[in-house]
């Protein structure tokens, strides 16, 4: 945790970048390697060692997580929720991109807004998008 800590700390002291970079990018990676909540659990511990309060870096991280999840674990969401419905991988994943890409866009703006407002959203939309 300390060197991911001292290399995000190092590349921003600003709040907003950092839950972009931990919470939303970071735990992106993390949710296609591991998934079933690893992301949510190790990105909050991080915001918490960079000075954010244990609930809001829990509640930051489980938004971050929200276009992510349904790609966890190398897909495995998308590979069992085809043979469930009984679609093709391919046809549920096109349906998914198309439904999660708004959220996708969306996400990291909600999240300078959870941090700091409308002010950081002003400050940070070019980081967020």
């Amino acid at each position: 945790f300390d060197v991911i800590r001292s290399s995000i700390a190092a590349v921003s002291a600003d709040q907003r970048v950092q839950v972009l970079l931990i919470a939303f990018a970071f735990g992106a990676f993390l949710e296609g390697v591991a998934g079933f909540g690893v992301p949510i659990a190790i990105c909050a511990a991080l915001l918490v060692q960079l000075g954010f309060p244990p609930v809001r870096a829990a509640v930051l991280c489980l938004v971050a997580n929200v276009a992510a999840g349904a790609y966890g674990a190398i897909g495995v969401p998308v590979l069992v929720g085809a043979q469930v419905t009984g679609m093709e991988t391919q046809e549920l994943s096109r349906a998914l991109v198309l439904l999660l890409q708004p959220l996708t866009f969306l996400v990291p703006f909600l999240l300078v807004w959870m941090v700091d407002g409308v002010r950081g959203l002003r400050e940070t939309w070019l980081p967020a998008l």
